[in-house]
C-alpha cells in the first residue's frame, strides 16, 4: 500500500523489519521488481533497506542461502555489504553457501580486491586459499601486492591458490611457472604444466622437458608434461620429443622407436600434431606408421 500511493512512516519500516527478520526476502525483492508509477522514495528507502549491510548480514545467517535474492540485490549492494559477504564467506559452516559467494563475489565492479587482501592475515588455511582464490577470479590486486608470501605456506592447498593467482599476473607468471613446476606436490605441477600449455616460456621449457622424460615420476604427470612440450612449438621442446621416442637402433643399425608406453605414444602425436614437417620427426613418424602396433600408427595419424 504504501508503495502505491508512495507514502511511508513508522508502521512501513516496522512491517519491513519484520519481513527481513521473517527472511521474506523474495517477497520484497518481487515488490521492487514491479514497482507502481507513485512509489517514488518509498521505493528507494524500500531499496536502501534490503542492501543494507545489515540486512545481508540477515540474508547470509539464514540456511539454506537465498541464492535467488541475494543475486536480485548484488548490483545495489555498497562496499560495506560486500565486507558483509567476505565475512560470511570466511565463518560459513556451510559448503554450498561459502561455494555459492565464491561464485557470486567476483562479479562486483567494485574495487572489492583491498578488502580480500586486508583479510588474508587471517590464520585460518581455508579462509586464506578462498580469499586468494577469489582474487584470482577478480583479475585484479591492489598496486604492490604479490601472493609469494602464500606460495611458501606449509599447507599445499594454500600454495595451490597462490600460485593459481600469480599465473594470471604476467609480472609474475614466469616465476609462478618456475616454482609450480619444481614444487614437490603433484597437484602443484599439473597447475603449472596447464599454464605453460596455455602459453609457454622458453626458460621454463627444459623444467618441462625434465618431467617428461623424468623415470621415476609417475606417468600421469610425465603424459601431462609431454602433452605441455607438443603444445609450445619450440625446438627444445622437439628435442625433448625426440629423446623420448628415440627407442636406439635394430641389429641392423637402423632407428627404431621405443616400446608404445603412455608417454611414447603422447610423444608421438605431440610431434604429428605439430611437428609433421620437420626431418628428424617425420622419420620417427614414418616408423610408428608403419609399426606393427595399432597404437603407434592411431598416434602417428593424428592431425593438426
Amino acid at each position: 500500500m504504501s508503495l502505491e500511493v508512495g507514502v511511508s512512516g513508522p508502521l512501513v519500516e516496522r512491517a519491513l523489519d519484520r519481513a527481513i527478520d521473517a527472511g521474506n526476502f523474495r517477497s520484497l525483492c518481487w515488490l521492487l521488481s514491479s514497482l507502481p508509477r507513485e512509489s517514488g522514495e518509498v521505493a528507494d528507502a524500500l531499496r536502501k533497506k534490503l542492501t543494507a549491510p545489515s540486512t545481508i548480514a540477515t540474508l547470509v545467517a539464514r540456511e539454506p542461502l537465498d541464492v535467488e535474492s541475494l543475486d536480485a540485490m548484488l548490483p545495489a549492494i555498497s562496499i560495506d555489504g560486500y565486507e558483509v559477504l567476505l565475512d560470511a564467506l570466511m565463518t560459513s559452516k556451510n559448503r554450498a553457501t561459502r561455494r555459492r559467494l565464491l561464485d557470486l563475489l567476483p562479479l562486483t565492479d567494485l574495487d572489492v580486491a583491498p578488502l580480500i587482501v586486508a583479510k588474508l592475515e587471517d590464520e585460518r588455511w581455508y579462509v586464506q586459499r578462498n580469499l586468494l582464490l577469489l582474487l584470482e577470479r577478480l583479475r585484479r590486486v591492489p598496486p604492490g601486492f604479490s601472493a609469494t608470501r602464500w606460495t611458501r605456506h606449509p599447507d599445499a592447498r594454500v600454495c595451490f591458490q597462490a600460485l593459481a593467482l600469480q599465473l594470471t599476473r604476467p609480472e609474475e607468471r614466469e616465476s609462478a611457472l618456475r616454482a609450480a613446476l619444481e614444487d614437490h606436490d603433484e597437484r602443484v605441477r599439473r597447475l603449472g604444466l596447464l599454464a605453460y600449455q596455455e602459453q609457454s616460456s622458453r626458460a621454463v621449457t627444459p623444467l618441462v622437458a625434465q618431467m617428461a622424460m623424468h623415470p621415476r615420476m609417475a606417468d600421469e604427470l610425465r603424459v601431462h608434461a609431454v602433452r605441455a612440450l607438443g603444445q609450445s612449438g619450440e625446438r627444445g621442446a622437439l628435442d625433448a620429443l625426440l629423446r623420448l621416442v628415440d627407442g636406439g637402433k635394430t641389429l641392423l643399425g637402423k632407428p627404431k622407436l621405443g616400446p608404445p608406453t603412455p608417454i611414447v605414444l603422447a610423444a608421438v602425436q605431440a610431434l604429428a600434431h605439430v611437428w609433421s614437417t620437420d626431418p628428424q620427426a617425420s622419420d620417427m613418424l614414418a616408423l610408428a606408421r608403419g609399426s606393427t602396433d595399432p597404437e603407434l600408427r592411431q598416434a602417428a595419424g593424428a592431425r593438426s
